[in-house]
This record gives structure tokens, C-alpha cells and sequence, in this order.
């Protein structure tokens, strides 16, 4: 799709894209000055690094605490933490909203509280770190103090040991029991063996108790308060313009979003391209939609024949003067795949127009079934097409109407027959065409829709050529080629597509010499004329076509 057709779409589906900005952004809107004012506290935790034995902080050391503090990040919004600090809140507190916010190449972390009260914020802001803090404090140290206290048993066995000991020496030392000096002093370089071991066991305990509670020390200050909540929080300004702009947008693209995929789902006819490119026939012409307001205004050539919707079924009748060079061009059937499409319209003003060259044109109402032709020119309906096919003599003048327009004929559809289909197959039908060619330079036959009943197959197999009326943005592309394939079925291919009532810009397109025509004035003219808006068609007494001012 190239860009153009993308601003086409834009500005054919403005209106659904401003809606659904104004009601997200309005929505937003109203949600964001609803909401309760909202104050934030906020506290600071340090982390401390952890040291080797020296006392030195390694890079590892480093990196390890920048991990903890993403871990704690975590932590501090848990559950056991937030238990604890709603239990000493009591009752009568909440939490609010807790944010954590780590300050980037420091060892700080910034805890946020969000709360209605001021007072609140502050008061949970500083539970939530002294909490956080002691949880920490006694996660760490509650394995390290099982170790601790096992080390500190084993150090009061050892120096039990040592005690007993050192009573034995002092024993053997003197005692009077007949044992030469000898042996006294061989058992007591046993026993100060025995005594230098459980010492050496001694210091080594002692000295890992030493570490233990070195470490111990140590991970209680791993996460202190560096600085509390000092004032009530502060009121958080008011995200209302930046939540009502966001939402405009999001309503934005979901209103494109809908708009394109509509336009992505709609099949109806919107280009040349898509007509030449499904059935392989030539659009004639361009016609805009005709504003009716009241009757008659549909006969745009006869009222208003200096306008741009005048000037385009002269197009019509010129383009189709150089499409029919090559083949038969009357009797010319004018028809369209579904109804409304503006096929009778078209046909009305196509014949004024060729009438207005200074041709002879009989228009035949075709439609026995829902016939209107004799509603634009106001004429009646008494007597017409079917009292040709079943009455003797073709020269019937009741049933051939002379209408308002010099040079133009009307055979209205007369009574509606039951049999419309076999009417119109028949011999006598093809006489009536044969004889009204011989009266007319061209015959134009209106006709029901293709996709509705047999009727206009039928009629293209009599008629010399047949023009497709389809309505722009309207016919979908499958009732189009649908419509083509029943003509060549019968036998027959279209002479072209008029592509009728086109809106907006699409007409714009097509008439941009607008400015270019102008409408004669309502006042008589200096010849003495009256202006064509003027024109009314009426009925005689006799049913003769008369022109009234």
C-alpha cells in the first residue's frame, strides 16, 4: 500500500481515531483526578562490604555486595518482613506501596513508602528498614551461632580436660606410694604430653571462637540504617497530564488498529486497479454521489447542467461513443450487480446527455419487477413495455412517453406481469427493440440487479452492449466479479464500469475542476431562457410530457 493510500485512509477514518484518543485520554483523565492524594518517605539502608580476615575489601568482596544488594532489593518486599512490620503497626496502619531503589556505584539502597497519610509513610518507611534490618541480622547469625556454641562446648571440655590433667601431674609429683624417682617421672612426661595436646587444642578452639565472634560482629552491621524518615512524606505531584497523553495514544493506535483491519476486511470496490485487476474491464467513468433533497433532483444533467456531476455522465456519453467504434452500442443495457447501486439514476441522466447532443434516445424500462424510471420524470405508469409484448401494434404512442428533454423517450415498465422472465425472452420483445431502433438513434434498457433474478441475462443477450453500474466503496469485489461472470456466462462481456457515488476525497479526485463551472444565476438570462435548475417534468392531461417553470 503506498503512502498516498495510507493518508486516504488517515482522513477517511479521522473521526474514529479522534473518538478513540478523546475516550482514552478522557478516561485517563477522569481516573487520575479521582485517584486520593498520594505522599512518599523515604529512608536509606547501607550495605556494608564484608572484609576478609585482614580487614581488606577485595574486588570479590565488591562484587559480592552489589549482588546481596539486589538480593535484598528483593527481600525487603517479602512477606515475613511485611508481616512483621503490619503486626507492630497494629490495627489501625497499612503498608501503603513499598518501592526500592538502589543508588548506582554505592552501597546505599533508597526504600520508598507510598501512603495516603504523610504520617504513615513516614512511620512504615522507618519500620520497614529497622524490620528488614533485623531479619537480616538474625538470618545470618543463626547459622553462625550454632557453630559458635558447638565451638564453645568443645572449648570448656578441653579446658576440663586440662584441669584433669594438670591434678594427675601434681598428684604423681607427690605421692608416697614407694615408686622410685624413675618412674615417677616417666609418668609425668606421659601426662604433660597428654597436657600439651589438650592445650594446643585449646588454642586452636579459642582462636576459632575469636574468628567466630569476630564474623558475628561483622554481620551485625551488614545492613544498617544509614538514614531513617526524618519528615512526613511528601505529596507526590499529580501524573494526570502524562497518564491522560499515554492513554490518548494507546486510544489512538487501537482506533487505527480497528480502522485498518475494517479497511483489511472490507472487499468493496475502492480502486481502478482493484476492477481492472478482478473482472478486466475498463472504468468509463467517475460519478460523485448526488445529494437528493427533494424529487427529481436526481436528473443532475437536466437541472444543473453546468455542474461537475453533469459534465461527468458527458464523459460517460463521450467514452462511450469511443467504446462502441468496434461493436453494436444500442441497444444499451445499463444494469448493476446488487440494488442501489445507481444503475436507474445512471441511466436518466446518460440518456438527457445524449439527448442534449442533438441525439434521438428511447429509454425503456426493462425492470418489470421494480420499475422507476417513470418516477424521475415524473410521468405515468399505466400503460408501457408489457402492453407492447402482449398487444398488437408497436406504434402505441401512450405507451412511448415524450419527456421534458428535447429528443428523449420514455417506455415506462406499464403493468407488472407475472412472468417477467418469459416476457422478456421472447420473440416479441426482440421486434419491439428492432422497431424502436429503427425510430431512435439509441435505446437505453434499465434492468433489475444481475445477482437478483434471470432477468437482466436475458436482456444482455438482446442488447448490443452492456454497461456495469457499481457504487464506489459500496459493491463488494465478489458481487462484482459474481455480476461479470453471469454476463459471460450469457454470452456476453461489458462494455465498461461507471463507478458510481463516490464520497469525499474520492469524489474531490475525480472533479478537481470544480472551480471551474459555475451555475447559472436563478434570474432569467438575457435571451429570455430560464435557468436549467428550474425545469420541472410533469404530465400533461393526455399523459403527454409538458415543461413547466
Amino acid at each position: 500500500m503506498e503512502l498516498r493510500q495510507y493518508l486516504v485512509l488517515l482522513r477517511k477514518w479521522a473521526w474514529l481515531l479522534v473518538i478513540g484518543a478523546m475516550l482514552a485520554g478522557g478516561a485517563a483523565y477522569y481516573m487520575s483526578q479521582s485517584q486520593p492524594k498520594v505522599y512518599q518517605a523515604t529512608a536509606t539502608l547501607l550495605i556494608n562490604q564484608q572484609a576478609d580476615s585482614t580487614g581488606a575489601v577485595t574486588y570479590s568482596d565488591l562484587m559480592t555486595s552489589q549482588t546481596l544488594m539486589k538480593t535484598y532489593a528483593e527481600m525487603i518486599r517479602t512477606r515475613p518482613v511485611l508481616d512483621e512490620v503490619q503486626r507492630r503497626l497494629g490495627d489501625g496502619g497499612s503498608l501503603g506501596g513499598i518501592s526500592v531503589q538502589m543508588v548506582r556505584d554505592t552501597q546505599l539502597m533508597r526504600v520508598s513508602v507510598t501512603h495516603s497519610d504523610p504520617v504513615m509513610a513516614q512511620k512504615v518507611v522507618n519500620l520497614v528498614c529497622e524490620v528488614f534490618a533485623e531479619q537480616v541480622t538474625n538470618l545470618q547469625l543463626g547459622q553462625a551461632g550454632e557453630a559458635h556454641k558447638a565451638i564453645q562446648d568443645q572449648l570448656a571440655a578441653v579446658q576440663t580436660d586440662i584441669g584433669k590433667t594438670t591434678a594427675q601431674i601434681e598428684a604423681v609429683r607427690s605421692a608416697q606410694d614407694g615408686r622410685t624417682d624413675q618412674q615417677k617421672n616417666a609418668e609425668i612426661s606421659a601426662l604433660q604430653s597428654i597436657l600439651s595436646q589438650y592445650q594446643y587444642s585449646y588454642s586452636n578452639l579459642l582462636r576459632t571462637e575469636q574468628e567466630m565472634a569476630l564474623n558475628e560482629a561483622r554481620v551485625a552491621n551488614s545492613v544498617r540504617v544509614a538514614e531513617p524518615a526524618q519528615d512526613p512524606g511528601y505529596l507526590l505531584p499529580s501524573k494526570a497530564a502524562q497518564n491522560t497523553l499515554l492513554a490518548a495514544m494507546v486510544g489512538l493506535m487501537l482506533a487505527a488498529g480497528i480502522a485498518f483491519l475494517i479497511e483489511y476486511l472490507d472487499d468493496s470496490v475502492k480502486s481502478v486497479e482493484a476492477v481492472e485487476a478482478e473482472t478486466g474491464l475498463t472504468t468509463l467513468c467517475f460519478i460523485a454521489r448526488i445529494p437528493h433533497k427533494k424529487e427529481g433532483d436526481a436528473l443532475v444533467v437536466a437541472r444543473h447542467p453546468r455542474s461537475p456531476l453533469s459534465e461527468a455522465y458527458r464523459t460517460l456519453r463521450t467514452n462511450l461513443q469511443f467504446a462502441g467504434i468496434e461493436k453494436r452500442l444500442s441497444p444499451l443495457l445499463v444494469t448493476s450487480a446488487n440494488p442501489s447501486e445507481g444503475k436507474t439514476t445512471t441511466l436518466a441522466n446518460l440518456g438527457i446527455a445524449m439527448a442534449q447532443a442533438g441525439r434521438r434516445v428511447v429509454m425503456v424500462d426493462a425492470d418489470l419487477r421494480r420499475p422507476s424510471l417513470h418516477q424521475l420524470f415524473g410521468l405515468p405508469n399505466k400503460v408501457g413495455l408489457t402492453n407492447l409484448l402482449v398487444e398488437d401494434g408497436i406504434g402505441n404512442e401512450e405507451s412511448i412517453q415524450k419527456t421534458a428533454i428535447p429528443n428523449l423517450w420514455l417506455i415506462p415498465s406499464g403493468p407488472l406481469p407475472p412472468n417477467p422472465s418469459e416476457l422478456l425472452s421472447s420473440k416479441r420483445f426482440g421486434i419491439v427493440l428492432s422497431k424502436l431502433g429503427e425510430r431512435a438513434d439509441i435505446v437505453l434498457l434499465d434492468s433489475p440487479p444481475l445477482l437478483a433474478v434471470a432477468d437482466p441475462a436475458i436482456l444482455a443477450n438482446q442488447a448490443g452492449s452492456t454497461l456495469l453500474v457499481i457504487s464506489w466503496g459500496k459493491t463488494r469485489t465478489s458481487a462484482l466479479k459474481r455480476a461479470v461472470q453471469t454476463l459471460r456466462s450469457a454470452g456476453v462481456t461489458p462494455i465498461g464500469v461507471v463507478a458510481n457515488k463516490l464520497r469525499g476525497k474520492a469524489a474531490g479526485d475525480y472533479y478537481y475542476a470544480k472551480h471551474y463551472y459555475a451555475e447559472p444565476k436563478a434570474s432569467a438570462s438575457k435571451n429570455g431562457h430560464k435557468p436549467a435548475e428550474a425545469v420541472q417534468v410533469g404530465m400533461g392531461s393526455r399523459g403527454d410530457a409538458e415543461v413547466r417553470g
